[in-house]
């Protein structure tokens, strides 16, 4: 006999696909959905689709955004000579939260692994019109502490090195393997006011 529901099934399954959502916390939030009222579920879905349907990628630096160009593209307070080049768009948002850090960004969507050839992952057109408008003088290397971090903080320091911009790597207070995403706002800030001279 099936345990639960074909449809409360589905629904922890695809719950349980979730970054950090086990079995347990897939039963518990559709637990939970199903003893709310309907319409608390149907704003969530709703809210889901759409995010899904508008969020569309910055067409200047590759974060998260509702329209071509995302806000902090378009802030005209921000300081247009500093460049930080992240993995992720979830990287900007900690970054951010720190409330340290006011230049620009570049978010990759994606990093180097070992067995990389050609260096196919990375696309990075965006990044040398941003670089070839002449504004940037510095650019802050913001990849993860690990592996696939590392290899890819060295094709762009090699990428970086025709473009008359110094260099630096994000360090002290990054721990050796960890992720940005999962590190507190007081370590990012130290991490990138420590930051490491490349050039």
């Amino acid at each position: 006999m099936a345990l639960y529901p074909d449809l409360v099934r589905r629904s922890i399954d695809e719950l349980s696909k979730l970054p950090g959502i086990g079995q347990k916390s897939a039963e518990r939030i559709v637990f939970h959905l199903l003893e709310r009222p309907k319409e608390e579920t149907k704003r969530l879905a709703s809210a889901l689709f759409y995010m899904r349907e508008k969020i569309r990628f910055c067409q200047v630096c590759n974060n998260f955004s509702e329209s071509e160009i995302c806000p902090i593209c378009a802030d005209a307070d921000r300081d247009k000579s500093v460049l930080c080049i992240v993995e992720r768009p979830s990287d900007v948002s900690v970054i951010e939260k720190t409330g340290y850090y006011k230049g620009m960004y570049y978010v990759l969507l994606g990093s180097l692994s070992p067995v990389d050839e050609g260096k196919k992952a990375l696309n990075l057109t965006k990044l040398k019109k941003i670089l070839e408008s002449g504004l940037v003088r510095e650019v802050i290397i913001a990849t993860d502490a690990d592996s696939e971090g590392e290899i890819t903080a060295l094709y762009l320091q090699e990428f970086l090195s025709s473009y008359p911009v110094s260099m630096s790597r994000i360090g002290m207070g990054i721990p050796v393997g960890a992720n940005i995403e999962y590190m507190d706002a007081v370590t990012i800030a130290k991490a990138i006011e420590t930051r490491t001279r490349i050039r």
